[in-house]
């Protein structure tokens, strides 16, 4: 899971340590009404824009839009991941999927990914 608004090396980096967690990489980008409620700010790009930047990586095998509806989780329902890999700051997200699994029958590992040059490469950093 992640914005990737203005896909840079950190983000690239993020996703290669999520594909090493497993054998299939699945990478959920949030529609932009669920980043401006996250966020309390529109993205500098589109949906369209920031999945294209995550699929010309070539990083992931699949790169798909996220929930209409924000801690539905359904896109997790539905691909059933046996790992979740978050951004090292998205605690927030974390404790809510967390609260959601506990309400399923899945069996999910969430993983925390290691920041790379989070001094250099965190969008707050990059777009102010």
């Amino acid at each position: 899971f992640g914005v990737f608004d203005g896909f840079h090396k950190g983000h690239q980096a993020f996703l290669k340590s999520a594909k090493k967690e497993g054998n299939y990489l699945i990478v959920v980008v949030p529609e932009d009404l669920i980043v401006f409620k996250l966020k309390k700010r529109r993205p500098q790009n589109n949906i369209k824009e920031r999945i294209k930047a995550v699929k010309e990586s070539r990083i992931a095998k699949l790169v798909i839009r996220g929930d209409k509806q924000l801690g539905s989780w359904e896109v997790v329902k539905k691909h059933k991941p046996h790992i979740i890999a978050l951004g090292y700051d998205q605690y927030y997200l974390k404790k809510d999927l967390e609260k959601s699994l506990r309400q399923t029958n899945l069996k999910i590992t969430i993983k925390k990914m290691t920041p790379f040059k989070p001094n250099k490469y965190h969008s707050s950093k990059i777009y102010a």
